[in-house]
């Protein structure tokens, strides 16, 4: 997909080149969530992340310590129950790129890492828990591209195990 674009009466979300452009007017906040078609009679991805370390993401635009942006991230898995579901929460208060460690995703009971059928985003302009007391105006930021990082394990050569050895010894 190179480009996308969705409107609702507050906000607008444009995809293109790797980054979803988020602009809203008076809303408190969008939800972003991406699937990926491997087969067309299911649009999940049915991906094994099990190898994964970090999820990488570029997060750009009209943000502060002043104006923080609420973000959750979770994966799921089949069936999309809560307990099927992997998530994380956190605040930002500057632009820039971040990686959220899948450590810190907290599984449901039934999540299965080696079976995520997609990832979703909420972005949110007020507090979740208590909220805003009125709208907080208009915003616009853009996030992507995002990535996972993957744990590629350490090379062991005949050299490296003759280092450890000296090193232990």
């Amino acid at each position: 997909m190179s480009s996308f674009s969705d409107q609702t009466d507050s906000t607008t979300i444009r995809y293109s080149g790797g980054r979803a452009v988020v602009a809203t007017s008076e809303s408190f906040g969008a939800s972003i969530a991406f699937y990926y078609d491997n087969d067309p009679g299911d649009p999940f991805w049915h991906v094994d992340l099990s190898s994964a370390i970090a999820l990488h993401m570029d997060l750009q635009g009209e943000i502060s310590p002043a104006r923080p942006l609420y973000m959750r991230v979770f994966l799921t898995s089949p069936p999309h129950l809560t307990e099927h579901v992997s998530e994380y929460s956190w605040v930002v208060t500057q632009p820039g790129e971040f990686d959220v460690p899948m450590a810190s995703l907290v599984p449901g009971a039934e999540f299965d890492i080696t079976n995520v059928q997609g990832i979703n985003f909420d972005f949110e302009d007020c507090p979740p828990i208590t909220g805003c007391e009125s709208p907080p105006g208009p915003r616009s930021y853009s996030v992507g591209p995002i990535s996972f990082v993957m744990d590629d394990g350490t090379p062991a050569r005949r050299a490296s195990w003759g280092q450890l050895k000296t090193i232990y010894r």
